[in-house]
């Protein structure tokens, strides 16, 4: 048998849904988590802010795009470009399953898509049907958190490939 630099195909097809299911869990899971402990140690800090909420937020997002880029620099793949659409995915059951189980007797006035509004983007609590912020923490922080992170990973791809431009220009 003649040894080849070729690798069968079902590797390489392991490797890349590793390296998705890998960069997906950490732009679910370990982005979100990182963040809300981040927000838990600076909450002293963050409200003496007037636009708490807003700055939160960016925080989140700089800490997802950190984590995307680091991790595809690491990697050097394309794959983590990508989580944004299980991201996005789990934001719309969360959203489904809102809508599915909306009930107007207690939504105090509102219908379904303000209640949707209120309880996955606004996070107020007193308005519509009343329910805690876990909706935003269990659905959209998650969500902006793979966003920020498939940022992250695009812009370390283009990175990436700026500089294998400017070394093979440079070796010319």
């Amino acid at each position: 048998m003649i040894p080849t630099d070729r690798q069968p195909v079902t590797k390489n097809i392991f490797g890349a849904i590793f390296s998705y299911v890998v960069h997906s869990l950490t732009a679910l899971l370990i982005t979100p988590l990182i963040s809300v402990l981040f927000a838990i140690v600076t909450a002293n800090w963050l409200a003496s802010w007037p636009a708490r909420d807003n700055a939160f937020l960016c925080v989140v997002g700089m800490i997802g795009m950190f984590l995307g880029y680091v991790a595809s620099r690491v990697t050097l793949g394309s794959a983590g470009c990508w989580v944004w659409i299980p991201g996005l995915t789990w934001l719309g059951f969360g959203i489904w399953d809102s809508v599915r189980y909306f009930d107007p007797r207690w939504s105090q006035g509102c219908s379904a898509g303000q209640d949707v509004i209120n309880l996955f983007f606004v996070l107020d609590s007193s308005r519509c049907s009343g329910a805690e912020g876990l909706s935003g923490l269990i659905s959209t922080l998650p969500a902006f958190c793979s966003v920020a992170y498939a940022v992250g990973a695009w812009a370390a791809l283009r990175v990436g490939r700026q500089k294998n431009t400017t070394a093979s220009v440079r070796s010319i």
